[in-house]
């Protein structure tokens, strides 16, 4: 009786220990909580950073996509320019037809060039900043030379 008295008590006291020492106190469930709130705070940081260059790139990519809408329709302009600015040369019959047919043709071709620009401006993203204001330079000063044309013409 003994031995089974000695069994029971040893056992009650592991069972008894392991239940006071097998459970976390307080502090450690307030300590753990802390550093799932950490690993929490960088989580959703790591996720807002993410979330804003998606974000800045999309907003990069439509910016570029409405710059590009502009510039092939400022070509589409200069194209119905220089097919107004021939039918008229066609009717007037001036002296200087040949010189305007000259500087008419140039333009047409600096057109072509632009709009070959903006077919490999669309193809290449990665350096669409230099590409716009070279092309915006170009389209500008092609803008003067047609509207120069023009002022010419009707004087």
């Amino acid at each position: 009786m003994k031995n089974i008295i000695f069994v029971l008590a040893v056992a009650s006291i592991i069972v008894v220990g392991s239940i006071f020492t097998g459970f976390p106190s307080p502090a450690q469930k307030a300590e753990a909580a802390q550093i799932k709130l950490q690993e929490a705070k960088i989580g959703l940081d790591f996720a807002q950073t993410t979330a804003d260059e998606v974000a800045t790139k999309e907003l990069k990519i439509e910016t570029s996509k409405t710059e590009i809408w502009e510039c092939e329709l400022a070509i589409q302009t200069n194209n119905h320019d220089i097919v107004e600015i021939n039918a008229r040369m066609a009717n007037d019959g001036s002296v200087l037809d040949e010189l305007y047919s000259n500087r008419v043709n140039a333009m047409e071709m600096k057109n072509y060039q632009l709009q070959k620009r903006i077919a490999v401006i669309e193809s290449e993203q990665s350096t669409w900043e230099q590409i716009k204001r070279e092309f915006n330079k170009d389209a500008d000063k092609f803008g003067k030379n047609l509207y120069g044309l023009v002022f010419e013409k009707r004087n």
